[in-house]
């Protein structure tokens, strides 16, 4: 079903099938592309030689795949995997031309297409926008006058900034780059990588920790570790920045993660309650009348062009990254502005569609139902897709709510349903608990750590319990009162990183 080599008529009757069951806003999309890795072998199987590589006479160690998400809606859907063997940006620009002609002539409409940040890629870009006003659009080849925006996925962006942070030659591992927001000041500031490996090395052996998200790996990845994007998390973390607020090593550190960190909560804005649930205005969705995250893009946009344009060697990002990151705030700015002017009934944009997080989700799947083995063959990945799609289109019939999709249906039976235990108490029920304060040992520095989480225990055991009586042993309403003035200075930690919620 998937296309190979040419168009197959097959993906595209099952492709004008899927559109025709969704509404307009639904059908404008995004095309996701990126390649896996395969094993070279050969298979035959039905009359067919599976495994040749579409532009060579040779065993294909690559599947270049075609991924289409809607950007205002949640539809998903993989439409070609072609085999390959060194690629190049003329194979990579003709397959993707060939998709975006296939895909729209089925009823759906190409808005951008999202890419990593390799060499193929931004030739494939600087291609196909040419003469363009903006390097990153170019006219749709079907719907004249109609821009399709390209960007760079914004996750390997986020791995790239660590890398590059990590390779710095200095002893400290040094960032030099301009305040932000952009101003007329000429002050630099500086990020050290060391700063954070100090911070671990004194907590690295406690229990409790001001940066509990930091470790040794995120420090000192190996170069497979370098793929995993939650170890860039662990860098760029908001209680990281709390704890080096609170520390001696505040030295601009502590500035260039927030800023790295305000730029990531914009631009990974799936949901759009996140913002709400978290009291974190930068997770908020961009909205026809609420465009503040849309300003916070332009501003970020200003200061990394400053940060590149600073006169100095040492202490920037790669020139590749640099390019990859300018290049997509543009595009994302514009491609917002661009929906909300040209498109009707849109109320919000969330800017985490415009990654390849899907495609990749996709790509574990192939390998989990191959045996969960990395290298998967050619034969293994056509196989896999055909029984997804017709996992996907597969229903149950119901009287009262219709046909149900067996995919949503086992999704719900999949989530792990969240069940209380108790465990019997001998005796009366209702009990004290005596606490001598000879009898509680704080080690030093960690009261801010310890109250944070208590607090939070506390919050989230009261949720579940359904008895005022209990709840009323956990915690007070009111403030406890106390014969002497209380020392204040353990909540500087709870209140950085609160959002005012606790």
């Amino acid at each position: 079903m998937p296309l190979t080599k040419s168009v197959d008529s097959d993906i595209s009757k099952y492709l004008q099938i899927k559109s025709s069951k969704l509404s307009a806003t639904d059908q404008i999309v995004a095309i996701q592309m990126d390649e896996i890795y395969v094993k070279a072998a050969l298979n035959y199987s039905g009359g067919k030689l599976i495994g040749t590589a579409s532009n060579a006479v040779e065993s294909a160690t690559t599947v270049q795949a075609f991924f289409i998400s809607s950007i205002f809606g949640n539809y998903t859907e993989v439409v070609g995997l072609i085999p390959m063997k060194k690629m190049t940006s003329d194979d990579l620009q003709g397959n993707l031309i060939q998709t975006i002609q296939t895909v729209q002539s089925v009823g759906f409409k190409v808005l951008a297409v999202i890419a990593d940040n390799n060499a193929v890629n931004r030739k494939v870009y600087k291609q196909l926008a040419g003469s363009s006003q903006n390097a990153y659009t170019f006219e749709n080849p079907v719907y004249s006058g109609t821009p399709i925006f390209l960007l760079h996925d914004s996750v390997h962006i986020l791995k790239c900034i660590w890398h590059n942070w990590i390779n710095q030659k200095d002893t400290e591992q040094t960032f030099v780059f301009p305040c932000y927001p952009v101003s007329q000041s000429e002050e630099l500031m500086r990020a050290k990588m060391s700063s954070l490996k100090i911070l671990y090395n004194k907590e690295c052996n406690n229990i409790t920790k001001l940066a509990p998200a930091i470790t040794h790996k995120a420090l000192f990845p190996s170069s497979f570790d370098r793929q995993k994007v939650s170890l860039a998390l662990a860098v760029f973390n908001e209680y990281n920045v709390a704890a080096l607020r609170l520390s001696d090593q505040e030295d601009g550190t502590a500035t260039f993660i927030n800023t790295i960190l305000q730029w990531w909560n914009i631009i990974n804005v799936k949901n759009k309650f996140t913002g709400t649930k978290l009291r974190n205005p930068f997770a908020m969705p961009i909205t026809a009348t609420d465009k503040t995250n849309l300003l916070n893009l332009e501003q970020l946009c200003k200061w990394v062009e400053a940060w590149h344009n600073l006169p100095v060697r040492e202490g920037k990002l790669t020139r590749e990254t640099f390019h990859a990151l300018i290049h997509t705030l543009k595009a994302m700015i514009d491609l917002t502005k661009y929906a909300f002017t040209n498109i009707m009934n849109i109320e919000y944009i969330l800017l985490g569609k415009l990654q390849t997080d899907n495609l990749e989700a996709r790509f574990s799947e192939y390998r989990q139902l191959s045996g969960a083995n990395y290298l998967v063959s050619v034969q293994q990945i056509l196989e896999t897709e055909k029984k997804l799609k017709i996992y996907s289109v597969l229903c149950m019939c119901s009287s009262r709510c219709g046909d149900i999709p067996i995919r949503d249906l086992l999704a719900v039976f999949s989530t792990d349903n969240e069940m209380e235990t108790s465990a019997a108490k001998q005796g009366d029920p209702w009990f004290e608990v005596n606490v001598e304060n000879s009898e509680i040992i704080v080690p030093d520095g960690t009261v801010d750590v310890l109250v944070y989480i208590s607090g939070f225990a506390a919050y989230r055991l009261c949720r579940r319990l359904k008895c005022p009586s209990c709840c009323l042993l956990i915690q007070q309403a009111k403030g406890i009162t106390a014969e002497i003035e209380p020392d204040l200075s353990w909540l500087d930690y709870t209140h950085l990183i609160d959002r005012g919620g606790l």
